[in-house]
């Protein structure tokens, strides 16, 4: 089983976190990682408050896509740490004008669900259930591990004539903070 043991800085950040996020617009409502039956997964739950320029975007007809990357790192003492395992999670929320209906496409497990109502959507959005991270047993014992997880708005992913004044402008850029997690099997 993995023990997973939080460092006085994170539980420093994590008090911090939801006074930072709610800033960013991605927030972390909880996030949990664990095993069953020798694989190692992952939940999260993030909330989501668009800026008004996102906003106007989506009612607009542009949609809008979210990364959520997972990275682990097997800590090393005498160089950088080294890069066990690396995973995106692409999401697209899209307004559907003629059916007054939102749509949250997971690029990921390749499935799309509508929702009658914008809160809904950003709901769906913000959660992953039981991603499989990767098996157990990859894990030496006694090694510490880092496992890295932060969701931002993919402003490449917007339409061509959007992007140049997107990537200039901060209202159109959504981010959550890092979030961390120490492991040692």
């Amino acid at each position: 089983m993995l023990n997973i043991k939080p460092s006085l800085s994170l539980l420093f950040w994590l008090a911090l976190l939801p006074a930072i996020a709610q800033a960013s617009g991605i927030s972390f409502k909880a996030v949990s990682l664990g095993a069953d039956d020798g694989i190692v997964l992952l939940d999260i739950a993030e909330q989501y408050t668009l800026t008004p320029k996102l906003q106007e975007a989506l009612e607009n007809g542009v949609p809008l896509t979210f990364v959520t990357q997972i990275n682990m790192q097997q800590e090393n003492d005498w160089r950088w740490n080294t890069s066990i395992m690396e995973l995106d999670v692409t999401k697209v929320l899209s307004y559907q004008p003629l059916a007054d209906q939102y749509r949250v496409d997971d690029l990921h497990q390749k499935i799309w669900q509508m929702y009658a109502t914008q809160e809904a959507a950003l709901r769906a959005l913000g959660e992953i259930r039981d991603l499989t991270l990767f098996e157990e047993r990859l894990l030496e014992k006694g090694k510490r591990y880092f496992v890295n997880v932060q969701t931002q708005h993919d402003v490449g992913a917007l339409p061509l004539p959007l992007r140049p004044m997107a990537y200039a402008l901060p209202a159109w850029h959504l981010s959550s903070k890092l979030w961390e997690w120490q492991l040692k099997p």
